[in-house]
C-alpha cells in the first residue's frame, strides 16, 4: 500500500475525531432529558439539529448510535463498549437556548454523554480493510445501470426492473465520490474514489443483503440470484473495489455507564 493511501485513510478518521480534543471545554445544552424507552418498536428519529433554539432530540436511540452521531462517525470507527450500549434504546430532548449549528449540536451531545452517561473514550490508530473504487473495464466504458445525468439530478432514478426477491436496491443521482462515500456504511471500511469521473451520475442497481460481512437492510431472505455488493457494482455499474489494508484513527469506548433517568 503507498504512503500516499495510508495518509488518505487516516484523514478519514481525523476528520471525523478532531472534535474530540480535550483541550478546549466543550458547549453544554441549558437543559436536557434522557429517558429509557419503554415503548416497543425499532423505528429510529433522524437527529435533529440547527434548528432555533438549539433544540435536539433522538427518539428510540442506542448509545451507540448517539456517540456516531456526536462524532460524526460511521460505525466501522467506533470500537468497543458493553452490549447494552447498542441494544439499549433511550428518548433524547435538549436544548441549547440559543441557536446552534450542527456541529454545535455534536460537541453538546459530546457533553451530555459525558456527563450523563459517565461517557470515556479515546483514539487510537486501528489497521483495517480499506478500499478504492477504480474503473472495472479496461475501455474505460461503465457498466449498464449507470449513465451520466443530463439534467443536473432533478429526475427520480427508476428502481431497476426485475430484482430478486429480498435484494437491496440502491437508486441515486450524485458524484462517484459521493457514491464511494456510501459504499463506506456498505462495506464497513473506508471507500475512497479512484475512478477518475466528475460530473453527475444516474444509477440504480441491486445487492445481496447477506453474506460477505456486509450490513442487512431488508428483513427478507436474501435470493441467491442477488449478487454481493463489490459483484453488483462491478457487473451493474462498471466499478470495482480494490482492497487493501491501512491505519485508520478510530474512537475506543474505555467505559459507559446506564445514565438515571430523569
Amino acid at each position: 500500500m503507498s504512503r500516499q493511501a495510508v495518509v488518505l485513510a487516516v484523514v478519514v478518521g481525523g476528520l471525523a475525531l478532531s472534535a474530540h480534543a480535550p483541550e478546549q471545554e466543550r458547549p453544554a445544552f441549558d437543559v436536557a432529558s434522557v429517558k429509557p424507552r419503554t415503548l416497543p418498536g425499532t423505528i429510529l428519529s433522524a437527529p435533529q439539529g440547527a434548528r432555533p433554539g438549539g433544540a435536539f432530540g433522538m427518539v428510540n436511540s442506542t448509545v451507540a448510535r448517539l456517540v456516531m452521531y456526536a462524532y460524526d462517525l460511521p460505525d466501522y470507527q467506533l470500537i468497543g463498549g458493553p452490549g447494552w450500549m447498542r441494544t439499549d434504546r433511550f428518548d433524547i430532548a435538549a436544548r441549547a437556548g440559543r441557536d446552534a449549528s450542527v456541529p454545535d449540536i455534536r460537541r453538546m451531545l459530546q457533553s451530555l454523554l459525558e456527563d450523563r452517561f459517565k461517557l470515556r473514550t479515546h483514539t487510537e490508530q486501528r489497521e483495517m480493510a480499506l478500499y478504492k473504487l477504480v474503473m472495472a473495464r479496461g475501455d474505460g466504458r461503465l457498466g449498464p445501470n449507470i449513465k451520466e445525468s443530463d439534467d443536473e439530478c432533478t429526475r427520480l432514478v427508476q428502481r431497476p426492473p426485475d430484482v430478486p426477491a429480498g435484494a437491496v436496491t440502491v437508486t441515486g443521482c450524485s458524484t462517484v465520490a459521493h457514491l464511494a462515500e456510501s459504499s463506506s456504511r456498505t462495506m464497513a471500511a473506508p471507500v475512497t474514489d479512484a475512478t477518475g469521473l466528475v460530473g453527475l451520475f444516474e444509477y440504480a442497481f441491486y445487492y445481496s443483503s447477506g453474506g460477505d460481512g456486509l450490513t442487512a437492510t431488508t428483513s427478507i431472505a436474501p435470493d441467491i440470484a442477488a449478487p454481493s455488493y463489490p459483484t453488483a457494482l462491478q457487473e451493474q455499474l462498471g466499478l470495482k473495489l480494490e482492497a487493501n489494508r491501512g491505519a485508520v484513527e478510530v474512537l475506543v469506548i474505555d467505559s459507559v455507564e446506564r445514565p438515571t433517568p430523569d
